[in-house]
């Protein structure tokens, strides 16, 4: 087993892990708001490598007690950056879907635009003339 040292540093580092996925889900957040793809892209990405990171230090973090007041505040802190975690990936992802849903009804008009464009005889136009008013 690791000594206390190891584990503080451990939990440590996954604690600043979370904070630095709760700044990356703040730019998601904002990429969905201002309708950015290629920004949320990256912040996938970017959350994508801190779960990675965070998942393989987890492996090496033995199943701890709360009987030692450094480990107990260290674990009260990571429990509570999950739950702001949680939080704000609901409300991103609320975000997100109010928007796709926006977005097919945006595409759904305009394809009904582009039928009755293409079903209306009067849209479409004779052969171009130039008319100066004179002729």
């Amino acid at each position: 087993m690791a000594n206390l040292n190891e584990l503080i540093e451990l939990l440590d580092q996954q604690c600043g892990d979370y904070r630095a996925m709760y700044s990356v889900g703040l730019k998601q957040r904002d990429c969905v708001e201002r309708e950015d793809l290629t920004g949320l892209e990256l912040a996938f990405t970017r959350m994508q490598e801190l779960m990675d990171r965070v998942r393989l230090r987890q492996r090496r973090i033995p199943d701890l007690g709360d009987d030692r007041p450094a480990l107990a505040s260290r674990l009260e802190t990571m429990r509570n950056l999950l739950y702001e975690l949680e939080d704000l990936r609901s409300h991103t992802q609320a975000q997100a879907e109010k928007l796709l849903v926006q977005t097919r009804g945006e595409m759904r008009q305009m394809g009904q635009g582009r039928r009755a464009y293409r079903n209306d005889p009067g849209a479409r136009s004779g052969t171009a003339r130039l008319y100066d008013g004179v002729r």
